[in-house]
């Protein structure tokens, strides 16, 4: 072979050299961009988890208020049950003092017949001892 050839091998078996280099350096370019593309999945998948996360604790938090606002309601309604039982009381308060007035003025109107018995006694009496005054006369 002539120094001719073997320069021109030589080249050629460099340029074959340098282009396996370039595939390599796109081999591994392209696993870069996968390891990437494998990164970012990743975080997006973290981020979606965040937010189911975040959504969960807003339920958490709703339903908590929820609880609260029946809470609330159930206070409200036995402080509505306790006032009207007061106002039971109250109106049976008032029952019995009118039937206390009622029998105080029964009492005096027995009172007032007795002293009215009293005093037509009183008069027969006085009636009797003029009579027996006139038999005597």
């Amino acid at each position: 072979m002539n120094k001719k050839a073997g320069f021109n091998l030589r080249i050629q078996e460099s340029g074959v050299r340098s282009q396996e280099s370039g595939v390599r350096s796109q081999e591994s370019g392209v696993r870069s961009q996968e390891s990437g593309v494998r990164s970012q999945e990743s975080g997006v998948r973290s981020q979606e988890s965040g937010v189911r996360s975040q959504e969960s604790g807003v339920r958490s938090q709703e339903s908590g208020v929820r609880s609260q606002e029946s809470g609330v309601r159930s206070q409200e309604s036995g402080v509505r049950s306790q006032e009207s039982g007061v106002r039971s009381q109250e109106s049976g308060v008032r029952s019995q003092e009118s039937g206390v007035r009622s029998q105080e003025s029964g009492v005096r109107s027995q009172e007032s017949g007795v002293r009215s018995q009293e005093s037509g006694v009183r008069s027969q009496e006085s009636g009797v001892r003029s009579q027996e005054s006139g038999v005597r006369s």
